[in-house]
């Protein structure tokens, strides 16, 4: 929704790994819904009544839409990326690549990345997101409102692996659009029935960590050999930082 200035680079990116884009205008006031409308990479555009604000927003109706029309397109997989989302550039081949290689009856996780001030910085990375999944699973998602994860229940928890591959999110970029973003969980969740509180969405972490571009022949999973949550790759080398090893020693 509103999210005219985001588009272009959007689509830009989307087009080094995507084959389509099926889109959800929900009920923007710029235009965002032109803009979607004029480009031949989207496939289908789906329309939501304009509204004056965030207040009804509806994440599970609307992805539920989203997933019903990639099904009735045949894709063979599906990735539920918002507009303020990247797929990190240096990332886009190791995303094909797991596509080509992927389990259809499986769901892959990213980590997601919080730029600060330009593409080059971060300052958090500790959010796990699952986003990509054959949508010919079956299954529907999760009927949660707001903040939902948007995995088909017909691929059961043991079946989401997490991948090396990271999300750049671009929603936390400058003060001005951490504000915006605060406002509109104001908007959609006064209550706060969905988050208790969304104050973290203006902090910012102590320092500013520098982007790291992806070593040569990574591991495309973060748990390549199966040995569950304890056991997947840190991707410590993306954060300089980060202790590559940490000996526990137990003593009375």
């Amino acid at each position: 929704r509103n999210c005219e200035p985001d588009l272009p680079g959007y689509l830009k990116s989307a087009r080094l790994y995507a084959d389509a884009v099926v889109a959800l205008d929900d009920g923007s006031t710029d235009r965002t819904g032109d803009l979607l409308a004029e480009d031949p990479f989207v496939v289908e555009l789906l329309r939501n009544p304009r509204r004056q604000d965030y207040a009804g927003w509806d994440d599970a109706a609307n992805r539920t839409r989203l997933l019903r029309a990639a099904r009735g397109h045949g894709f063979d997989w599906v990735l539920f990326l918002d507009v303020d989302e990247r797929i990190a550039l240096d990332d886009v081949d190791a995303l094909r690549e797991l596509v080509r290689s992927a389990d259809s009856d499986s769901a892959y996780g990213f980590r997601v990345y919080r730029m600060i001030g330009d593409l080059s910085h971060y300052d958090r990375s500790e959010l796990w997101v699952y986003r990509l999944f054959s949508p010919m699973a079956g299954g529907e998602l999760p009927n949660r409102r707001l903040h939902l994860v948007p995995v088909p229940d017909s691929i059961p928890r043991s079946r989401w692996h997490k991948t090396t591959i990271r999300i750049q999110h671009l929603a936390s970029l400058t003060q001005e659009r951490r504000l915006a973003r605060l406002r509109k969980y104001e908007q959609a969740d006064p209550e706060r029935r969905w988050q208790r509180d969304y104050c973290g969405l203006m902090e910012i972490g102590p320092e500013r960590r520098a982007w790291q571009p992806r070593p040569r022949s990574f591991p495309l999973l973060a748990d390549p050999l199966g040995l569950g949550p304890r056991a997947e790759i840190d991707l410590a080398f993306l954060d300089p930082g980060t202790p590559v090893l940490s000996a526990i020693v137990i003593a009375r």
